[in-house]
């Protein structure tokens, strides 16, 4: 019988959870004012109101859980039984959703057991800690500084080592167990399965993080995996200084594993994570099912490409209004109505008509109905996402039905006969229209002349309620015109830039920073995504925290 008792009182002895009420530096003073960015008006930066993020411990995400799990135990894959992590306003993760339920408190234990026992049995332990084959005191003592260092990204308090090291000798002595002991308790502390940016006082309420909190910070942001000895070595010298700081930003910069994140930036912005899941009707769409593998397969060569920096590619607002590149398939060559490359896959020029992302299979078939297309779907993903408005739910008891079709009604009639009055136009206003101008796709993406109801389409509309780029537009190609040269895209693109480093979104203490991301990453005119994402770490605020009560 595993010593689950012992175990338990451990995590207590060390439980917590959310945001830190009293954070080391607290004097009393009353957290700086914060509102959301109003997005309908131009950021304008303030120093005065400027605050950096809140001081804190934040839970670990799950692939960043995962991956610091697999390094630790030296195992090659690792398992977890918690879900996949909630979506906040727009990114996976976000830290206002990123809570601990009571129902993965208890499968982190029913991992951390069956994790401890297997790394003892496939020999990752012994390796790191040959001694554990015999462990006397010395080994004890070592194996728990050591492990400790590295499950809690800083080395162990003084009370933690002698903790663990009673654990230890306790769960040795009765079942020869001692560091399956130490290990389970370990996976299950606050220590590992939080991030802490509680930070060392700075100056009144600001703290800035600690060297291994901020060893921690830069490693899960490039690599979503915990600190390298390199970098963890710079945390115990307490050597993280300006220079210091930016060559290690550098170094990460170049890892394959921040060219993944940043491309799960757009995939996650643009809402197409699950390309390669959404359902379709088979009797209206038969080929979808074979072809949802090839919408994926280019939606992920397109953005690896783009970070990647290779020719023809581009991480700018270009990938989402201007390129016409695609990795294609025979199958998605045909769905787009081009010649297959020699070998049956590779790159090719797509026609005009399929020009950004946004024209491609991967975003209409996710933004769209199970048989038909969405233009309301549609327009409310750009809409918000792309331009950083807020569109509020329908009121309760709405009725959201459509009219049934009379002869020689449009699917747009049908759309504006139910939304264009009442409670429904002032939102509808400024969405249906960016939708319709997608309607020359259907809900698989195939390019078509008709809409559903087989009445041939309208494409233009009015873009309205913008900072900067109202009026009419006739195609999709005039609409993509006006939102590459807005000011309101660029911001709102730095704005999201700023939610999924951050892990929430921008509020008026952080005007100043979004500006100098968009700054740092070309402005308005020469937006790069690259650039804005790798730019919040040489922002002022970065590794400063402001303490809340």
């Amino acid at each position: 019988m595993r010593m689950r008792i012992e175990v338990v009182i451990l995590v207590l002895l060390g439980a917590c959870s959310g945001v830190i009420a009293d954070a080391p530096g607290a004097d009393g003073r009353e957290p700086s004012e914060r509102a959301p960015v109003d997005p309908s008006a131009p950021l304008v930066c303030d120093p005065t109101s400027e605050a950096p993020l809140p001081a804190g411990i934040w839970r670990l995400q799950r692939a960043a859980l995962t991956n610091t799990l697999r390094e630790l135990l030296g195992l090659d894959e690792v398992s977890l039984e918690l879900a996949p992590d909630p979506v906040g306003v727009t990114f996976a993760g976000e830290v206002d959703v990123l809570r601990m339920r009571d129902d993965e408190v208890n499968a982190i234990a029913r991992d951390a057991a069956a994790l401890a026992d297997r790394a003892m049995r496939e020999g990752t332990l012994l390796r790191r800690f040959p001694c554990l084959s015999a462990p006397d005191e010395t080994c004890r003592s070592v194996f728990v500084a050591d492990f400790g260092r590295l499950a809690f990204r800083r080395p162990l308090t003084r009370d933690e080592q002698a903790r663990y090291e009673a654990l230890f000798s306790l769960a040795q002595e009765e079942l020869g167990e001692g560091p399956q002991a130490v290990v389970e308790a370990m996976i299950q502390s606050p220590s590992l399965l939080y991030r802490s940016e509680l930070g060392a006082a700075e100056r009144t309420g600001i703290v800035r993080m600690t060297g291994h909190e901020l060893a921690a910070w830069l490693s899960y942001t490039f690599t979503d995996a915990p600190p390298d000895e390199a970098l963890a070595a710079l945390a115990d010298r307490d050597a993280l200084d300006a220079s210091t700081l930016r060559e290690q930003v550098s170094r990460l910069a170049a890892d394959p594993r921040w060219r993944a994140k940043k491309a799960r930036f757009l995939r996650e912005l643009l809402d197409v994570s699950h390309v390669a899941t959404v359902e379709k009707d088979p009797t209206r769409f038969p080929e979808h099912a074979a072809l949802r593998a090839s919408f994926e397969r280019e939606l992920e060569a397109l953005l690896e490409r783009a970070f990647a920096g290779a020719e023809g590619g581009g991480a700018d607002l270009g990938l989402l209004f201007d390129t016409r590149e695609a990795f294609v398939d025979a199958a998605l060559a045909e769905h787009y109505g081009v010649a297959a490359p020699p070998g049956g896959e590779g790159w090719v020029t797509l026609p005009e008509v399929r020009r950004g992302l946004l024209r491609r299979a991967a975003f209409l078939a996710v933004h769209s109905g199970v048989a038909i297309s969405s233009p309301i779907t549609r327009g409310y993903v750009i809409r918000t996402r792309i331009l950083c408005d807020v569109i509020p739910d329908p009121p309760p008891g709405a009725n959201t039905s459509l009219p049934d079709p009379e002869p020689g009604m449009s699917e747009r009639d049908r759309i504006d006969a139910a939304t264009g009055s009442g409670s429904c136009v002032s939102c509808h206003a400024r969405m249906n229209d960016l939708g319709f101008a997608f309607d020359e796709f259907d809900a698989v993406g195939r390019h078509r002349d008709v809409d559903d109801l087989g009445v041939p389409l309208d494409l233009s509309g009015m873009l309205a309620d913008t900072q900067d780029v109202d009026g009419p537009f006739d195609d999709p190609d005039a609409l993509f015109d006006r939102l590459r040269g807005s000011r309101q895209v660029a911001e709102c693109m730095s704005l999201q830039a700023f939610r999924f480093l951050a892990g929430r979104g921008a509020t008026s203490g952080d005007r100043c920073t979004t500006l100098d991301m968009l700054s740092a990453a070309g402005g308005p005119d020469a937006l790069d995504f690259d650039a804005l994402l790798g730019a919040y770490v040489h922002t002022d605020n970065f590794a400063m925290r402001e303490v809340t009560r």
